[in-house]
């Protein structure tokens, strides 16, 4: 079999980026920071689909965090979702990183187990099943046992991997806020406060689970850790502890620990809820990505094959003369000419020859070759951010999302060995979006004078989080003060259970609120449109609770100095735009008249187009719901809850906007 050359120059392109973006020592490059991709209308495409662009993406991620259920870093998994034509079941594609054709069968074999168990819980809930979300979750902590208490360092000999347990480092923390003097952050005082006790309680829950290791003691713990990570701001509140006290590692540590912990509970919420508001959710079955065994094929080892980093270097286009002066190159990387040429030749050797098909890349290829129509997944998610290439290989592909990059490029990274046309040009248009890459990277290393080595990364990052309204603490009191927040609760719409209806978007009251006026939402599509400016405030409204007082996770969203809009009942306001979108606010008169709705004095609101770094961290959370614009038409509904905060959001592509409406009292 005649080498298939786009293989060999894929591997020389990234043995290339390894040494210019790697010390000698290292067996991985960091060529780029972390980054968040944003979403394209290509990709939220909304025709014929029946989930919206924002559930299939909570969904895929939600599936691939529980994927990741054993600590073996030789099989991370990745899952995407796709409809069947007939709209009858959702598959749940599942794939794991792959050296050969056979490798990690049995673990997938065993994810599609735990999975369908999962899965059949949810099937329960057009029976009528009760507690179906604690069923959902006594299924979840079982698939992850052996993952959970590897996050916790409760695993047997986790003394031997140099950590300490959540019990030892939840007792020093403990002992470290006694001595912290918060009297002047009432705040951060009573978080501190709760933290303790709900620690405390933690504590006791690890010797139950020690005193018997089975499930439902490991379920009461992950409950108790959920209930932890509620308390309030944890990581204003870590950074009061002194680093002589203990280290910001370890503090950073345990806040990831309760994070990701926390995360599996949560994971049984966001099913349930889906499962019960999309009855296609209730319909998931797992396909296991099988490529033709060509596709884990390599290239024959030849002893005469011996590629040098210089010959690499001289065929990048667009590199002046003296760009590609090899030895003032290797000048540059600290290193000589024979050494680099040497490491280059083994790296791109290596790859060839042990080369793994990541998780992500083999959804694709499957999508490919075997998805004809036209529902083709939007949402590829890993168990952990995407590699480099992965990330690069993906926003390359265009028509399908993947959240995040962590940044770090793999030299064992390959294609698979697929030569018919098709896959060629993918892997010839990947080839040539390397070498840009790889010429980027010769000019800034003549720039900066060495090379360009970015700090390794977390590669896991699709944990974040708010919790609901109905698990927040009363025990931190709102830095405003009583007053106002007898005002707020005075004006405040209902929050957490109240679901407000948008549809095209014409929004309703909930049931507990029959008598309110409705608010409605106009959506249109408009090719070009201004960041929404903030409007002013009516002179009677007391400002809405602030993020950072009650949200600490949302503290660079700053509500204090959002201003807000007054209409009264029976008004529309003027088209507010922002990207695609176009918006308008109603305050229709309510059908049935009551005391209540006289009483009414108009309505405030706000409508705010939240920039890139918002939107990343917005998307990341798994209590919202995101409502896709492009997936509404004039007539149609979509059932959505308010976040903690009161704020709904609205999506078309790239662009976000949050809304928030607030009946007024006179």
């Amino acid at each position: 079999m005649n080498p298939p050359v786009p293989a060999i120059i894929c591997a020389e392109n990234i043995a290339a980026l390894h040494a210019l973006h790697s010390r000698p020592s290292q067996r991985h490059a960091v060529p780029a920071q972390p980054s968040s991709n944003p979403v394209t209308n290509d990709q939220s495409r909304s025709t014929d689909y029946s989930l919206p662009f924002e559930k299939e993406r909570s969904l895929a991620g939600t599936l691939a965090f529980l994927a990741y259920a054993s600590e073996d870093n030789n099989y991370i998994p990745a899952v995407c979702v796709e409809e069947n034509p007939n709209a009858t079941h959702l598959k749940v594609l599942l794939a794991v990183n792959r050296g050969t054709e056979n490798d990690g069968r049995d673990i997938l074999e065993i994810l599609k187990q735990r999975f369908e168990e999962i899965f059949s819980v949810l099937a329960q809930i057009h029976d009528g099943t009760h507690h179906v979300e604690k069923d959902v979750f006594r299924a979840i902590v079982s698939m992850c046992s052996q993952r959970i208490l590897h996050r916790l360092s409760l695993e047997r000999n986790y003394r031997t991997k140099g950590r300490n347990s959540i019990k030892e480092t939840l007792q020093t923390v403990d002992n470290c806020l006694k001595h912290i003097k918060l009297e002047g952050q009432k705040h951060l005082l009573a978080t501190s406060n709760s933290f303790i006790q709900r620690a405390r309680e933690v504590i006791g829950l690890v010797d139950s689970w020690a005193g018997h290791q089975m499930n439902p003691e490991l379920e009461d713990l992950v409950d108790g850790i959920n209930r932890l990570r509620g308390v309030g701001n944890l990581d204003a509140l870590f950074n009061e502890i002194d680093d002589r006290d203990m280290h910001r590692d370890s503090r950073r540590s345990l806040l990831n620990m309760i994070n990701k912990v926390a995360r599996y509970r949560e994971a049984a919420r966001i099913l349930y809820r889906m499962a019960k508001k999309f009855p296609l959710v209730r319909k998931m079955r797992v396909e296991l990505v099988r490529l033709p065994a060509k596709a884990f094929e390599r290239v024959p080892g030849r002893s005469a094959y011996t590629p040098k980093l210089d010959t690499n270097i001289s065929l990048i286009s667009g590199l002046k003369k003296s760009e590609k002066n090899f030895a003032y190159i290797c000048q540059l990387m600290d290193s000589n000419e024979t050494d680099a040429n040497n490491r280059f030749a083994e790296c791109a050797r290596r790859a060839l020859r042990e080369g793994k098909i990541h998780a992500e890349i083999q959804l694709l290829y499957h999508c490919k070759l075997y998805i004809t129509h036209a529902r083709l997944p939007r949402v590829v998610c890993s168990s952990k951010d995407a590699c480099w290439l992965c990330n690069e290989f993906i926003l390359m592909y265009k028509k399908i999302h993947i959240p995040k990059g962590h940044g770090k490029l793999y030299p064992g990274w390959r294609l698979p060995s697929l030569p018919e046309p098709e896959f060629d040009n993918i892997a010839g248009r990947f080839n040539r979006r390397l070498m840009e890459f790889l010429k980027g990277s010769v000019k800034k290393l003549f720039e900066r004078g060495e090379r360009t080595i970015y700090k390794d990364p977390i590669e896991s990052t699709l944990l974040t989080y708010i919790w609901s309204a109905s698990t927040l603490p009363a025990t931190a009191p709102d830095e405003a003060g009583e007053a106002d927040k007898s005002a707020r609760a005075a004006i405040l719409p209902p929050k957490e259970g109240v679901t407000q209806k948008s549809g095209g978007i014409n929004g309703q009251a909930s049931e507990e609120v029959l008598a309110e006026p409705e608010a409605a939402i106009t959506e249109k599509s408009s090719p070009k449109g201004d960041e929404t400016n903030d409007v002013p405030p009516p002179q009677q409204h007391s400002p809405a609770p602030s993020p950072e007082a009650s949200s600490p996770s949302q503290d660079d969203i700053s509500q204090a100095k959002t201003k807000y809009k007054r209409i009264e009942q029976g008004q529309a306001s003027p088209l507010h735009k922002a990207g695609r979108l176009e918006v308008q606010v109603e305050y229709a008169d309510s059908p049935t008249p009551d005391t209540r709705s006289r009483r009414r004095g108009g309505l405030s609101y706000t409508i705010k187009k939240l920039g890139p770094r918002h939107v990343e961290r917005l998307r990341n959370r798994e209590d919202v719901d995101i409502i896709d614009a492009s997936s509404l038409d004039d007539k149609s509904e979509m059932d959505h809850r308010t976040d903690m905060d009161g704020f709904f959001y609205l999506a078309s592509g790239d662009t976000v906007l949050r809304i928030f409406l607030e009946p007024i009292a006179t």
